[in-house]
């Protein structure tokens, strides 16, 4: 059976997302997010979003998190495809 990149399985369930493949695609999003937090990361200011200190560091961390969160799931950088294509080019 071959998994297409919408997630979607080529033979009797057609159109119907599988379980394995649904997973995939939110670990690649995850993915994406990750770096997405370290490109923030490396634009944050030398004293951080929040101040220095350990308050300053634990909230900025929070707050990078979740900013790249959200822009994964807003933005389409392509990057989530591209993964979920070469996997799946290489199960084949």
């Amino acid at each position: 059976m071959k998994i297409d990149v919408a997630g979607t399985t080529s033979s009797s369930s057609i159109g119907k997302p599988t379980d394995s493949s649904v997973i995939f695609r939110e670990k690649c999003k995850e993915f994406e997010s990750l770096l997405i937090n370290e490109m923030i990361s490396a634009m944050e200011p030398k004293n951080g979003f929040f101040g220095q200190g350990l308050g300053g560091a634990y909230f900025g961390t929070l707050f990078r998190q979740e900013m790249a969160k959200e822009l994964s799931k807003q933005l389409d950088t392509g990057l989530a495809t591209q993964l979920a294509k070469s996997q799946i080019k290489s199960a084949m």
